[in-house]
């Protein structure tokens, strides 16, 4: 049915369904001949739905799918950053040093030395 219907164009889909309210999802399509594929999961660790079917327009048609479940989900805390903590009082100098590179770019550096 799928070589004759759907021109043997099946779809491999994993999703996180971890329950952490992530919406991490991949799709890859497949030859109904294939005997592997390989795709890179969107987690590491959690619950991973992993389907395999057709589309049928805008649906998905699940044939069958699983359940991997990879332990509880670790996520990795972004650092804090304090957006009040005080800035040096040159911090416009040492970004343009930083950007310059110690070069002397032109404009106001050339009409102080020429001075």
């Amino acid at each position: 049915m799928i070589d004759r219907e759907f021109g043997s164009t099946l779809f491999i889909r994993i999703r996180d369904i971890s329950g952490d309210q992530s919406i991490a999802s991949k799709t890859i399509e497949v030859r109904s001949n294939q005997t592997e594929a390989s795709i890179n999961l969107p987690a590491e660790t959690g619950k991973i739905l992993v389907d395999l079917g057709y589309r049928f327009g805008a649906d998905f048609i699940s044939l069958e799918y699983q359940i991997l479940n990879f332990g509880k989900k670790v996520i990795q805390m972004p650092r804090y950053t304090d957006w009040f903590t005080q800035e040096s009082p040159n911090i416009h100098q040492e970004m343009y040093d930083l950007a310059s590179a110690g070069r002397s770019l032109g404009g106001s550096e050339m009409v102080q030395k020429e001075a």
